[in-house]
């Protein structure tokens, strides 16, 4: 079946200041409810556009513009369980402070979730859920972006808790230069995790060799190496997400070193418990099996084996990693200015676009989303809902995606289809899904399908007035793949998303 893909763009949209977000228009299908009554006087474009992306997709299209218009009704079901995956991969700091392009904007969730109530009622439970980087600080997340204020305000007027869950079962705690300081053991996921096995059917098989080994960087070599080898490729999945009847995929429109860009397929890297069961590069460069760096050279080679030397030791020999880290940084780059682009031998941790393994590692996690039950067995098509919205009111482009610049787009797309948004997204930002291993392997036929894309036919794209398919948001790579993923300048979004 031929996937829609809805868009919404505005582009003088900005995110509204004042939180609990509440809307600025007094929206029919609101008007009874206890939480989304009440309007701002401050213009809130991102819930606008939210609720045009659902228009667009067609959910209860017939009742649009009255009070009983119910988008989300067959996505949640009265009663459910509900989890939302937003981008919260690190909390804004130095100089990403309150530039909104590093992670989902709360007033994008504070829409999703009022949808999600007006279907699936009072008795519905929601989760908030992401596994953020090891040095994130989860708090800090929810309280700089608004989220503690939008929780406040379902429990006092709707009686509602939401579920906020740090899936992470260990977090550090660095200094102002990232050098790891202490390590902390952290609950995790209340209802635990779920291992599971794709083993043969792994889309890392084909690049695993008896001696292939997989790295993380700054995460235990001795930990990946338990759960990937030769036929055995497995992950750990957090079982609130696995026991979920309903999965809302809310990313961040951002550009990616490892894979080119991130968006609702590389948000699930989040759904896992633990990030070294999750292989990012092979060391080294092409010629010796790797494709950790572009090209062999010594600076590169001796950080490379000294890190993994030390990674899993203790706090002071990865002190000692990350110094040297930084040392090789202001030594080789002493000039560099930000948004400056990084050259072959700057590139490290397969930051470039010769990375053969991480794209494999997420589409495996997107396939264990999509097949995995709650035990951890793969199946033909396991019982779920699931819709992805992306926020782009403000994306990130060039150092994505922890060091992005902002890049104003306006923008907010949603389909049920993870494949088929990002494909029409990553053309919309300007680049060529067929040139990123992720988009383009994507649609190749697997026993533990996520698209129904074929591959010969692109998705149908809905954006009301306009036509969408002459965009070209401009958006940069990241280091490391610039001029090799731009789309040319003759080739319209349709075309390219289509192939």
């Amino acid at each position: 079946m031929r996937p829609v893909v809805a868009l919404a763009r505005d582009p003088a949209a900005t995110y509204p200041l004042r939180t609990p977000f509440d809307p600025h228009v007094k929206y029919p299908e609101m008007a009874s409810t206890t939480w989304a009554a009440h309007t701002a006087d401050e213009p809130n474009a991102p819930y606008a556009l939210v609720r045009e992306c659902l228009r667009h997709l067609g959910l209860d299209a017939e009742r649009f513009g009255t009070p009983t218009w119910n988008p989300l009704q067959t996505i949640v079901s009265q009663g459910s369980r509900v989890v939302i995956k937003p981008n919260f991969v690190l909390h804004e700091r130095g100089a990403q402070r309150g530039r909104h392009c590093l992670v989902t904007h709360a007033s994008v969730l504070r829409a999703v979730i009022d949808y999600v109530l007006l279907a699936g009622g009072r008795s519905c439970r929601i989760a908030i859920v992401d596994a953020p980087l090891q040095q994130a600080e989860f708090d800090a997340l929810l309280r700089d972006s608004g989220m503690n204020e939008v929780i406040a305000h379902y429990r006092a007027n709707a009686g509602i808790e939401i579920e906020t869950i740090d899936l992470r079962r260990t977090r550090v705690a660095v200094d102002e230069h990232r050098v790891i300081r202490s390590q902390h053991s952290l609950p995790g996921d209340p209802r635990g995790y779920a291992i599971v096995r794709l083993n043969r059917s792994s889309a890392l098989e084909p690049i695993t060799r008896e001696d292939t080994r997989f790295a993380v960087t700054d995460y235990d070599k001795s930990e990946m190496t338990k759960h990937h080898g030769r036929g055995r490729h497995e992950y750990l999945i957090s079982r609130s997400v696995l026991e979920a009847d309903t999965f809302i995929n809310v990313p961040k429109l951002k550009t990616h070193q490892k894979v080119g860009v991130t968006l609702a397929l590389k948000n699930l890297v989040g759904i896992n418990g633990s990030k070294d069961w999750l292989p990012h590069y092979r060391p080294g460069a092409p010629a010796s099996g790797g494709d950790e760096f572009p090209s062999r050279n010594v600076v590169s080679s001796l950080h490379s084996r000294v890190r993994a030397a030390l990674q899993g030791r203790s706090p002071r020999a990865m002190r000692t990693a990350q110094a040297i880290w930084h040392a090789y940084r202001r030594w080789l780059e002493p000039e560099r200015a930000p948004g400056d682009q990084e050259t072959g031998n700057r590139t490290l941790s397969g930051a470039w676009y010769g990375n053969d393994t991480t794209w494999r590692m997420v589409l495996d996690l997107n396939r264990a989303l999509f097949h995995a039950s709650p035990d951890g067995s793969m199946e033909a098509r396991r019982t779920f809902r699931y819709l992805a919205l992306i926020d782009g009111i403000v994306g990130g482009d060039g150092d994505g995606p922890l060091s992005p610049h902002p890049r104003h787009a306006g923008l907010i797309a949603a389909s049920s289809d993870p494949v088929a948004l990002d494909r029409v997204c990553a053309a919309i930002m300007g680049f060529d899904p067929d040139r990123m291993p992720m988009l383009r392997e994507a649609l190749r036929s697997s026993p533990f399908p996520i698209t129904t894309l074929d591959g010969a036919q692109g998705p149908e794209v809905r954006a009301g007035s306009g036509d969408w398919s002459e965009w070209n948001l401009g958006f940069r790579p990241a280091p490391g793949w610039t001029g090799q993923v731009e789309r040319p300048a003759t080739d319209t979004v349709g075309a390219r998303a289509a192939r």
